[in-house]
């Protein structure tokens, strides 16, 4: 009976608890939290109800339903349709609500999902949460200052206020620990403390303050400022107060001193990456419990260091790019690694490649050799090759040759090999088809050869297939459409032939990137068939399509990238294509006609249809395409006034060149935000008239402006004064006049090319032209020119530096070009024969002034120009004679001062002038004999006339004689005697026995070779057919000059 009392008692208590919600008090505070919150994504939706403990992200004691965990995170959200990421900070709020100090119970707060207002501190009232365990706030964007009053959360054991994970803050001002922080030391149950990112710069009592931590177990200092006097001696980290320390990340500093790690015998974790350590001490860390070890990016030089010898505990190990020259044997006793990293180091020194590294490893699972500049066979003959755990090997950029080892095929476990960026030649290896794990395979950028493998159709785990820019050949094997986990795909910069249809494509789900250019591959979808991708990144530049834009491609719409140029596709552009919304689309060098009314609406970052056959009005709302970066109509036969809309443009380059257009340059320039944005503006080669747009001056971003090759008249407009950033100016073949204004030299100081030949200048040149500083070409040819040349031209600095690697040149500045250096230039290096095409301005240096009325003599401060390559004073007036240091321009290839007054000797020091081409001196007063030697001889054979006009000249190699010269003996005439005629016919039988045998050694020598090694063959005609692209090339450019010509008339 007293029992029966005592359960009923009980049992409404218990079942009075057991439907309790969580307390009203903490529920209202959480419902003002949510209110203070952006939420725009909806994560918190189950904030609703009584019962607050099972709202997402809240966790409450079982017993008294107090909320005691509170977490805002990023995470996934469940939808009907499947989870879908959200961002890392999916919530935002002004600032912290101060509810939640009425969640008293609380021990564990979590807020790393919200992204705080700019102006944002920590909160001071955070401080007063004195029953906080755990606290995060990391990467929220807070400002300021720490407050001190976290000193006060006495039981704190995790504190992270790190800022900035992924690499350190650029300004360390937004958030700062002042210069005093007691406050933690204040914090006696600490175990986890991250401030990386916090500016501790300041700070004179670090290493006090940690010693007063005695359960610190993990700490983070990445990125907060630290100098070696904050871990000076008598500052430093000792074990006899860091005796629990397991972890210390002290990445991203500025520390090169290695004596404060000496006697952290507990530490299993280390970073010292991103320092200046330049040697490690004989006793650093010496004790046997490191696992973890990251000293990358630093300034090691030398052999690996010693000190790692005896961390045999070593699990991981990152060396990566330092100056280490060289791996010691000792180094195969690191056996218990899985993880190395030694890439971007110059291991040139180092002899056994791969089996050096792999000696003994057999735990390693991740390998990174990539640019160690290691060389020979990648597997040598050393003993001791152990990786059968190996899951990633990465080995690009090295000076590996020879054959594809066959002995990576035992590898079952590999996942990821990269082999890219080599001298490997050969197939690939049968044996590496049993690698049924691999997800990645590069082999790009080698010497591989032969047919794709079938088997690799059979690597059913493989994500990622890069051969790229190898020497492969023959067909695509139906096989790789087996590949179902395919994502990217990349067989670009080969010789496979043949065709690609649904059968290599049909079971690629999952491929997202596809590259098949500059193949001989003939695309065979049918125009109906459904692609089963969606592709990202689609290029197949240079296959060959049937004829129109194929139909599915319009099922494409994830693709970002849309490469399809000199892909024979023409016809008129599809309807669907005008309802597009692509990153970059390029259908360049094709036979593409019609308007482009039909692209209207179409919205991209890059639109590039040059060299097609285009035609009609460019659409008056064209100009809507306000988002594009790049527009290239050119080499099109396109008609009609450039369209008033266009000034509305806001990408950064547009290319209108090679048309028809006519009429003026629109003067709207000045009626967008064009100016804040344009880099390029490419009009010539048209039929523009008019005077040059006055608002074009307004265009304060532009880099690069082409208007040559039209009919504009009139003055340079003072306006463009004001394009102050102008790399690249061409006005020439205009009908522009008046004189060369003073304030080209004055306001475009960063001018790298100026082009205005052909045009109607006069007067003289000024010679503020002399502080083009960056000036590296100067064309002033066929205007009316007068007065003398400046001599302080010879001080264009832009053109006394070989800024460029010329063959035999070794001392050559190599400088790293822009965008606008890598504009199209062509110049005329007067004769009309000679012609400089480039694509990068860095490697070209010329100055012309032909065609003027210049007078006086040359100046011999030109010969300073070390860096020109083509210097052209012809039909001029000039007079005196040649400047006999002219030698000194070493890098010349085209001399011309044809046409002239001038006389005297031609100085010998021209012979000295090695890398010449083409010298034109013809037309003058010159006399004596001309100079002699190097490739002078052979410059007269190719061009006899270099030294017609000048009466005066004599001697070899001209047909007339100088005074005093002997005149030669006559031949010997056959007949002279029996014996001369038995002479001459032995001579002659052993003459002719010679050359046959020559002839046949040779023949069949070279054809011996190529019939029977194949690799042989296949370089021999990749050769020829290079040869046989330039000759192309060359002739393709005289005939479009020509049709551009034609169009004009």
């Amino acid at each position: 009976m007293l029992l029966f009392i005592s359960c009923a008692s009980i049992w409404p208590c218990f079942c009075r608890n057991s439907t309790l919600f969580c307390r009203e008090e903490e529920r209202d505070a959480l419902i003002k939290i949510l209110q203070s919150l952006s939420d725009p994504l909806g994560l918190l939706l189950s904030w609703k109800g009584k019962d607050c403990c099972k709202w997402q992200g809240i966790s409450c004691n079982a017993a008294t339903r107090h909320v005691v965990r509170l977490e805002l995170l990023p995470r996934l959200e469940n939808r009907s349709d499947g989870s879908i990421p959200v961002p890392d900070h999916p919530f935002y709020a002004v600032r912290l609500s101060s509810y939640l100090l009425n969640l008293k119970h609380l021990n564990h707060l979590d807020l790393t999902g919200i992204n705080v207002d700019e102006n944002c501190a920590i909160p001071d009232f955070i401080g007063s949460m004195k029953q906080i365990r755990y606290l995060n706030l990391s990467n929220m964007g807070f400002h300021g200052t720490v407050p001190s009053h976290l000193g006060n959360l006495t039981n704190l054991e995790v504190l992270d206020l790190r800022n900035s994970p992924q690499s350190c803050p650029t300004f360390f001002n937004y958030v700062s620990s002042g210069d005093d922080l007691q406050w933690v030391s204040r914090l006696v149950a600490l175990k986890h403390l991250d401030i990386s990112g916090v500016d501790l710069s300041k700070v004179h009592n670090l290493m006090q303050v940690l010693s007063m931590l005695p359960s610190l177990s993990r700490l983070s200092l990445s990125c907060c400022r630290l100098d070696n006097f904050h871990l000076s001696p008598g500052r430093g980290l000792n074990s006899s107060f860091l005796s629990n320390l397991r972890y210390l990340d002290l990445s991203n500093n500025y520390l090169d001193l290695s004596s404060p790690f000496q006697n952290l015998t507990s530490l299993n974790y280390l970073d010292l990456s991103y320092n200046s350590f330049n040697s490690l001490g004989s006793h650093f860390l010496s004790g046997p419990n490191l696992e973890h070890l990251d000293i990358s990016r630093n300034q090691f030089r030398g052999q690996i260091p010693r000190a790692l010898q005896n961390m045999t505990s070593l699990t991981y190990l990152d060396l990566s790019n330092n100056g280490f020259s060289s791996v010691p044997m000792w180094f195969s006793g690191l056996k218990c690694l899985i993880h190395m990293d030694i890439s971007g180091n110059p291991l040139g020194q180092t002899v056994g490649g791969l089996s050096l590294l792999l000696r003994d490893k057999c735990n390693l699972r991740f390998l990174n050799l990539d640019g160690v500049l290691l060389q020979g066979q990648i597997i040598g003959k050393s003993s001791g090759f152990c990786a059968p755990n190996l899951e990633s090997l990465s080995a690009g950029g090295n000076l590996f040759e020879g054959k594809l080892p066959d002995q990576l095929g035992n590898l079952e476990n590999l996942k990821y090999l990269t082999l890219s960026r080599n001298f490997f030649n050969g197939s690939i290896p049968d044996s590496w088809g049993k690698l049924r794990s691999l997800l990645k395979l590069d082999l790009s950028s080698n010497f591989l050869y032969g047919a794709i493998p079938w088997w690799l159709g059979q690597l059913q785990s493989l994500q990622s297939l890069d051969v790229r820019d190898n020497d492969f050949s023959g067909t695509i094997s139906e096989s790789l459409g087996q590949l179902s986990d395919l994502q990217y795909l990349d067989f670009s910069g080969n010789s496979l032939e043949g065709s690609v249809s649904e059968v290599h494509l049909a079971n690629l789900s999952r491929l997202e990137s596809l590259d098949l250019s500059n193949n001989h591959l003939t695309v065979k979808i049918k125009s109906d068939w459904v692609l089963p991708f969606h592709l990202t990144y689609i290029a197949m530049r240079s296959c060959k399509f049937d004829t129109r834009l194929p139909q599915w491609l319009r099922t494409q719409n994830n693709a970002g990238e849309i490469i399809l140029s000199n892909a024979s596709i023409s016809g008129e552009l599809p309807e669907w294509l005008g309802n597009w919304i692509v990153f970059i689309l390029d259908l360049s060098h094709n036979q593409i006609t019609g308007p482009l009314s039909k692209l209207s609406r179409f919205i991209g970052y890059s639109l590039d249809l040059s060299h097609n056959q285009i035609s009609g009005q460019i659409p008056a709302t064209f100009g809507n395409i306000s988002v594009q970066s790049s527009l290239f109509l050119n080499d099109n036969l396109i008609t009609g006034p450039i369209p008033a809309s266009l000034c509305e443009y806001e990408g950064l380059e547009l290319d209108l060149s090679g048309n028809k257009l006519s009429g003026n340059i629109p003067d709207c320039w000045n009626k967008s935000s064009a100016p804040l944005h344009m880099n390029k503006i490419n009009l010539s080669s048209n039929n523009l008239s008019g005077l040059i747009s006055s608002s074009m001056g307004k265009l304060s971003s532009l880099l690069s402006l082409h208007l040559n090759d039209n009919n504009l008249r009139g003055e340079l407009p003072t306006a463009l004064r004001f394009l102050t950033n102008l790399v690249f100016l061409d006005l020439g073949e205009n009908n522009l006049s008046g004189y060369l204004p003073s304030w080209i030299a004055e306001d475009l100081q960063s001018l790298k090319v100026l082009k205005l030949r052909n045009n109607h200048f006069n007067g003289s040149i000024p010679l503020k032209f002399c502080s083009l500083s960056q000036l590296k070409w100067l064309d002033l040819a066929s205007n009316r020119l007068s007065g003398t040349i400046p001599t302080c031209f010879g001080y264009l600095r832009g053109m006394t530096w070989v800024s460029y690697t010329h063959p035999g040149n070794s001392s050559a500045i190599a400088e790293t070009p822009t965008v606008v250096d890598k504009a199209p230039t062509a110049g005329i290096m007067k004769g009309n024969e000679l012609e400089y095409i480039t694509t990068d301005i860095q490697s070209v240096s010329a100055m012309d002034l032909s065609g003027n009325n210049l007078e006086g003599s040359i100046p011999k401060e030109l010969a300073s120009l070390m860096g020109l390559r083509s210097l052209n004073l012809s039909h001029n007036l000039l007079s005196g004679n040649i400047p006999q240091n002219i030698g000194d321009l070493k890098v010349v290839e085209s001399l011309d001062v044809s046409n002239n007054r001038l006389s005297g000797h031609i100085p010998l020091s021209i012979s000295n002038l090695t890398f010449l081409a083409r010298l034109d001196s013809s037309n003058n007063n010159f006399s004596g004999r001309p100079p002699k030697g190097n490739q002078l001889d052979t410059l007269y054979t190719d061009n006899p006339f270099m030294y017609a006009g000048n009466p005066q000249l004599c001697g070899d190699p001209l047909p007339n004689r100088c005074p005093g010269d002997k005149v030669p003996e006559p031949p010997n005439t056959p007949g002279e005697g029996e014996e001369g005629k038995e002479s001459d016919s032995s001579e002659r039988i052993v003459f002719y026995g010679v050359v046959a045998t020559g002839f046949a050694t040779g023949f069949w020598g070279v054809i011996g070779i190529l019939i029977f090694k194949k690799n042989w063959r296949v370089t021999f005609f990749r050769f020829v057919e290079k040869r046989m692209d330039g000759a192309y090339v060359a002739i393709m450019v005289k005939v479009a000059k020509l049709k551009r010509r034609m169009r004009r008339t």
